[in-house]
């Protein structure tokens, strides 16, 4: 396997932003050595963009896409909704191995920074952000596919918690454009 990444990052700080910006650019190729047959490669980029509009508040615009080429298996297929991409929309028989994923969001904190001293785990801050979110992408068996047709969207809100162990708790509720909702609690740095 050979990796390579350029990223540009200047964003004040990496849990919570409320502004600077995220590119990233990245490449990993598969190839055998010995055993199974191997020869594809993964790559894609991202741009997060943080524009603030108050003290607190800010609205964040995003692109992903992920690409996989190359003699894979199904395995290897994406899936399109869930968790990390289009919040609310969920499909299992959508599946595909180029995918593009649109964000817009609007960060508003509600409450914090306050400080905490706990036994063992030390000092730490507690932050709660109020979000609003539209999510638009769609997956496709190639880059040449994308058809305006074919992005799926949908939207929601929700509390972002920035919790004692330095991540992003993150509760959301997200419906699809059916009326259907979806509810989740996740963790990470996401946004």
């Amino acid at each position: 396997s050979t990796y390579v990444e350029l990223l540009f990052d200047s964003r004040a700080n990496r849990l919570s932003p409320f502004d600077g910006m995220l590119h990233r650019a990245w490449a990993r190729r598969y190839v055998s050595v010995s055993g199974l047959d191997q020869d594809y490669i993964y790559y894609g980029f991202s741009d997060y963009f943080y524009v603030p509009v108050g003290p607190d508040r800010s609205f964040i615009f995003a692109i992903d896409t992920d690409v996989r080429e190359g003699d894979l298996t199904s395995l290897e297929d994406m899936k399109l909704g869930g968790m990390r991409d289009v919040r609310g929309w969920v499909s299992d028989e959508l599946r595909g191995t180029a995918k593009v994923v649109g964000t817009v969001q609007y960060r508003m904190k509600l409450f914090g920074p306050r400080y905490f001293q706990l036994p063992k785990i030390g000092a730490f801050d507690f932050t709660v952000n109020g979000v609003a979110f539209v999510d638009s992408g769609t997956l496709t068996d190639s880059i040449l596919d994308f058809r305006a047709r074919a992005f799926h969207s949908s939207g929601g809100v929700g509390l972002e918690v920035i919790s004692p162990l330095r991540d992003l708790i993150r509760l959301e509720v997200a419906a699809d454009a059916h009326g259907q909702y979806a509810y989740y609690m996740t963790a990470g740095t996401d946004f």
